[in-house]
């Protein structure tokens, strides 16, 4: 009987024997055959079902989401309401961060710009230095 192991699946898939086990345990695996001495054998279907998974986590789906759209999926239905609300609800989470990254990368381009200028005079007030990166002023009490 030809097949897997859990450590040479996971080696394939780039991760640890521990979590295949744990996929395993979850069901987020497909079923498998068993070598004469108990060894659990894999195919090349659960090679790329682990990397399913790896990419479901990479888009920020947590494991219980990523279980219920694999079941949905082998079952040849369209991923559930509750899956496609979760991928909506990362997607906007991800054009936040995005707003946020490219508002940065915006300040930081203004900053570069003014010191290879000289333009920058007071960074206390000038416009081309972010807030934070301004001296503090002292209070006198």
């Amino acid at each position: 009987m030809d097949g897997l192991k859990v450590s040479q699946l996971g080696a394939r898939a780039g991760v640890s024997a521990d979590t295949v086990r744990y996929y395993d345990r979850l069901g987020l695996l497909p079923a498998t055959e068993r070598s004469e001495s108990g060894y659990r054998l894999y195919d090349e279907r659960a090679v790329a079902r682990l990397r399913q998974i790896r990419q479901a986590q990479a888009m920020g789906l947590r494991l219980s989401q990523i279980a219920e759209l694999m079941r949905t999926l082998d079952g040849g239905e369209c991923p559930s309401e509750e899956t496609v609300e979760a991928m909506s609800e990362r997607r906007a989470e991800i054009d936040a961060e995005i707003a946020r990254l490219t508002a940065l990368r915006d300040q930081l381009d203004a900053a570069i710009a003014a010191g290879e200028t000289g333009e920058c005079c007071d960074p206390c007030e000038d416009e081309c230095v972010p807030e934070v990166l301004r001296p503090r002023k002292e209070v006198n009490p």
